[in-house]
């Protein structure tokens, strides 16, 4: 697939409207702070497919009426994506194997939360494709921030 200019503004204004039919759609925040032509070099495709992992494992690993807030910005050179929940969190030692293919928690195990423990590292090898990088942090009791990192590309305008 081919690598395109995204305005990631328009595009995640769009895409958010995509997650309407989820069962826990009044639980997203959408807190889009990305300036009008702020764009990165991604497949919009593939882009769809780390942010929705990302948004759909957060609702699914915390509890209905807890928010999950998808947070855009720019840092320095970079546009951000953050996917932000209020859920278990994931404990330090488990941080370091998240984006290994087939890893799954103890804890999800426990749970009998589904998965086959690939989402994240599809995201993840996407996220470097795209020459960015998808990173997590994590309290244990009070929940996860991912962070989709990519390079910010100024959109030329006229």
């Amino acid at each position: 697939m081919a690598t395109n200019l995204v305005n990631m503004k328009q595009w995640l204004r769009t895409h958010a409207l995509t997650w309407s039919t989820h069962p826990r759609f009044s639980d997203i925040r959408l807190d889009d702070q990305l300036n009008e032509n702020s764009c990165a070099a991604a497949n919009p495709v593939l882009l769809e497919r780390v942010i929705d992992n990302l948004v759909f494992n957060a609702l699914k690993y915390s509890e209905s009426g807890t928010p999950v807030t998808v947070r855009a910005s720019e840092a320095n050179d970079q546009v951000q994506i953050q996917v932000i929940d209020a859920g278990p969190g994931i404990p330090k030692a488990d941080l370091t194997q998240l984006f290994d293919p087939f890893f799954r928690s103890s804890d999800a195990r426990r749970r009998g939360i589904a998965g086959t423990g690939l989402g994240l590292a599809i995201a993840n090898r996407i996220a470097i494709t795209f020459g960015g990088s998808l990173e997590c942090e994590s309290t244990v009791g009070k929940g996860s921030c991912f962070t989709l990192r990519l390079c910010r590309v100024e959109e030329s305008v006229g």
